[in-house]
């Protein structure tokens, strides 16, 4: 293990800590607030195809974007694992009690009949993580999974979480894909414009 390696691995422990010790009163309050700043976005409304996801337990609650996309008859896309590739996959999905499956990392995810997408099809993805800063970087869960999948991504890349998970600057490497913007329950941080 490489010191970027050692520290980014201290890093989440530290922010799981921070998540952790927040209320469950503090954790709805910032769902709420994050999901209003997307939805008050023109780039989100004018958006036809979207990427986001269905969090986990320590994640910024989203489900009411993904309610919203269908609703207003964008094209929902989510991450869907494929085992042989050892990756992601966008596939998109229309209908949640139909088209969603327990699977692998205990996420949710679409099944396996669901139609992939082309990662430059999307026009906004919204991505969880354990930790952002304000140049745009993301710290994950230390697999690489989403930086494969947004690697050829064009549009809008949106990370969402709580403002202790918003640092002034984190450790990068290489294959790190840069976000746009990171919205938090009080802020919305822009980056660097679109690709694609």
């Amino acid at each position: 293990m490489n010191e970027i390696s050692k520290e980014k691995s201290e890093l989440r422990k530290q922010l799981r800590e921070r998540v952790a010790a927040l209320t469950t009163g503090e954790r709805d309050q910032a769902d709420g607030k994050v999901v209003e700043f997307i939805q008050a976005r023109p780039e989100w409304r004018a958006a036809r195809t979207v990427m986001l996801f269905v969090p986990l337990a320590d994640e910024i609650n989203i489900l009411p974007l993904l309610n919203a996309a269908i609703h207003h008859h964008k094209t929902l896309v989510l991450p869907r694992f494929n085992p042989l590739k050892r990756l992601y996959e966008p596939a998109i999905v229309s209908n949640f009690g139909e088209q969603l499956t327990a699977g692998s990392y205990g996420v949710s995810e679409p099944t396996s009949d669901c139609t992939l997408c082309p990662v430059n099809r999307l026009d906004v993805t919204v991505v969880p993580g354990l930790g952002f800063d304000r140049e745009g970087r993301r710290l994950g869960r230390g697999k690489g999974f989403y930086d494969r999948l947004l690697a050829d991504a064009s549009g809008l890349l949106w990370g969402v979480g709580h403002d202790v998970q918003l640092m002034d600057q984190l450790p990068v490497e290489p294959h790190d894909v840069v976000l746009n913007c990171i919205v938090t329950p009080t802020r919305w941080v822009d980056v660097r414009p679109a690709r694609g």
